[in-house]
């Protein structure tokens, strides 16, 4: 499956914002009139509760950087072993061409 884009991804967050109010605006009979019952200490606490965005976003969101650490690590091991092999042809050229092996120059 392919991945999301970037913009697919502010989408996706876009609809679930959008989702999210509409589940904090629709308000029922009974929900109105166990508000007017509460203090308005209640209210507030009640309110900043329901305001409050679920955990179960954030761990979507770790996991979705999870792989791109992956990807990271992996590229960097292959970065990491081009260069060593790098490096040691040049040292194996530079020994070779003062024992005079390879006759490069004269």
């Amino acid at each position: 499956m392919a991945r999301k884009t970037k913009e697919e991804k502010r989408i996706a967050a876009y609809r679930k914002k959008l989702k999210l109010l509409q589940q904090i605006t629709e308000v029922s009979p009974e929900r109105i009139n166990t508000e007017r019952s509460r203090s308005s200490r209640e209210r507030e606490i009640s309110m900043a509760n329901e305001i409050k965005p679920p955990e179960i976003e954030k761990t979507k969101e770790t996991a979705d950087t999870q792989p791109q650490g992956l990807y990271f690590i992996k590229d960097l091991r292959k970065s990491l072993l081009i260069i060593f092999l790098i490096i040691t042809l040049e040292i194996i050229i530079y020994f070779a061409s003062i024992k005079d092996y390879l006759r490069l120059g004269l």
